[in-house]
């Protein structure tokens, strides 16, 4: 059995620290996954649960950011990839928000023009965490014979 928790994402407890602490808290207690919710709409006048939520993909980068329970994490470490479940639609789509977080990030902490398109992608797969975790993840897919597009198109063809 495998057990996990869902992270405090909505309501009063919801806060990217809460978020942080309640993961750190799971992979020392050994559990095996943390949950987010995903709801595309919800009625405004909800009481509860709460209709203010943070988005669940920015969710889990908190909690991937302090812990090692990202699923892009346990693909690199070797996680199959028919049986570790995916955060998202597809795998090209979650990669792709992954990378667009860290570039509006990155975007942020810029002083003067934006560096070019290939500086960027040269600093997030060369320089983050992420960028070298969705790497690893991609050629643990295709050494597990995953199809093609699953892995390909999570990262520009040269990398």
């Amino acid at each position: 059995m495998r057990l996990g928790i869902h992270l405090p994402q909505y309501g009063r407890a919801a806060s990217p620290e809460a978020i942080r602490a309640v993961a750190i808290r799971a992979e020392e207690l050994g559990l095996a996954d943390v949950w987010v919710s995903d709801h595309i709409v919800q009625p405004a006048d909800q009481k509860y649960p709460s209709p203010y939520l943070f988005e669940p993909l920015l969710s889990l980068a908190w909690a991937a950011a302090v812990t090692a329970l990202s699923v892009l994490h346990r693909w690199a470490e070797g996680g199959n990839w028919k049986e570790v479940p995916l955060p998202g639609k597809n795998t090209v789509a979650v990669a792709h928000d992954i990378r667009s977080y860290y570039d509006e990030a990155a975007l942020q902490l810029v002083e003067g023009p934006p560096p070019g398109g290939r500086a960027a992608e040269a600093w997030f797969f060369e320089t983050t965490e992420a960028g070298k975790t969705m790497l690893a993840a991609r050629k643990a897919f295709e050494a597990q014979g995953a199809p093609f597009p699953f892995w390909f198109y999570m990262a520009p063809g040269h990398r």
